[in-house]
Formats: structure tokens, sequence, C-alpha cells
């Protein structure tokens, strides 16, 4: 009797576990000495109120700011959810993208659900938005 059994592994799998185990503390990105973290809420309002023609924040300023939403308290996190949902109502594709990619990372935490339940019409709304990266 063969008892081994077929696992399919897929690429994005394959890639992200590569992340994790192959670059020290997964995507997080350290800061210097003395720099203030900008707040997931204060990250999220400047990128909404962001001049138009400015320059975008850099890769490492939104790692920044998501790597904190898993650790952050309950009730922290439910003070910036409106300024991550602000940012995901912008014209700007970009500004959409990085607020799906915070809201992924609430959708991680263990009180997730009851974080995003609130927001669940605006959630199902973005299964009509045109770019297939969100």
């Amino acid at each position: 009797m063969n008892r081994c059994r077929k696992i399919q592994i897929t690429l994005p799998t394959l890639v992200g576990a590569a992340i994790l185990l192959l670059v020290p503390n997964g995507l997080s990105q350290t800061q210097p000495k003395g720099a203030t973290r900008t707040t997931v809420k204060e990250f999220y309002d400047n990128l909404v109120s962001r001049p138009e023609g400015s320059a975008p924040p850099t890769q490492s300023d939104l790692l920044n700011a998501v790597n904190q939403i898993y650790g952050m308290p309950a009730e922290t996190m439910r003070e910036a959810l409106p300024s991550l949902f602000a940012a995901l109502r912008e014209p700007d594709i970009d500004v959409e993208i990085d607020a799906a990619l915070a809201l992924t990372e609430v959708s991680r935490r263990q009180d997730g659900v009851q974080l995003l339940a609130p927001y669940m019409a605006s959630i199902v709304g973005m299964f009509d938005m045109t770019d297939p990266r969100l």
C-alpha cells in the first residue's frame, strides 16, 4: 500500500516561504536609530492627503507601516481602519494597492474578522475594482 501523498505547491507559496526563511525578519525593514516611526494611521492619512504630483512613499516606508499591523493593539488598529479605507477609495491606483496590502495584513490578525466586519461592504466592493492587482 502506497502511503505517499502527492503535494502540490504553487510558485507564490515557494517564493513566500523562501523570503520568510532566507531574509532575516521576513520583509521587515529596520529603522535608523533616532528615527521616529510613523504610525499606520499617520502613514495612510498622509498618503491620502499627499499633494498631487508629489513623490509617493518609499517601499521601506510602506513596509514600516504595514509591518506594525500584526502586533498593534486592537483599539489602535480599529482607529487606523478608517484611514486605510479612505486610501482604498483614492483614485490613485498605487494608493489603493498600498491600502489593499495593509488590509491583507489586518486579515491575518487573530482578531482580523472582528476588526474588518464593519467594513464588509467596502471589502466586497473590492471585487468590482478593475485592476487585477486588487
